[in-house]
């Protein structure tokens, strides 16, 4: 609490986006999603950074913002293409999106495919490829490329969601 009055003070007096990006984060940390997505708009409005842009995306997914989450996606790789967290995110969130008006399966197997490409097949690039497989309805493909993501994270070590892999299944 008092961190956040610290960074308040300090913003009231001089407004700059690393202060707004600090004062994001804390919020983030505290699982605070809407105060943090408030911080990180406003640094964004300082200064325009794709990270920033990632993090606002993953406060507003959080608040079952879907469509606007997207849209922060494609504002992170407007200022950086080959940012390849927010290609896999975004391929992910274009195939499995709740909503059909958010979701896009070619656009998502496009964007799948350059992300596996990119990140020499990552297991977040392999699931968003398979979930794109799946939304376009190669499902044969969907469910080798998704226990190719999964041998993939076990191997490298990482912990995989079940809900992916459920989903995936769908």
């Amino acid at each position: 609490a008092e961190a956040v009055q610290q960074y308040q003070t300090s913003l009231r007096l001089k407004p700059d986006a690393e202060t707004y990006t600090a004062l994001a984060e804390l919020f983030e940390k505290n699982g605070d999603a809407g105060a943090a997505l408030t911080n990180y708009l406003a640094s964004l409005e300082l200064s325009p950074d794709p990270v920033n842009h990632l993090r606002a995306a993953a406060q507003l997914r959080a608040l079952g913002r879907t469509g606007e989450a997207i849209d922060q996606y494609r504002r992170a790789l407007r200022l950086q293409p080959d940012l390849v967290p927010a290609i896999e995110r975004l391929a992910w969130l274009l195939a499995t999106a709740k909503e059909a008006r958010d979701r896009s399966g070619a656009e998502a197997l496009q964007l799948a495919e350059r992300a596996c490409a990119l990140s020499h097949q990552s297991p977040a690039a392999l699931e968003a490829l398979a979930a794109a497989y799946g939304e376009v309805g190669r499902f044969s493909e969907a469910m080798v490329t998704a226990q190719h993501a999964r041998d993939r994270a076990q191997v490298a070590g990482e912990s995989q969601s079940d809900e992916k892999y459920r989903r995936l299944k769908e």
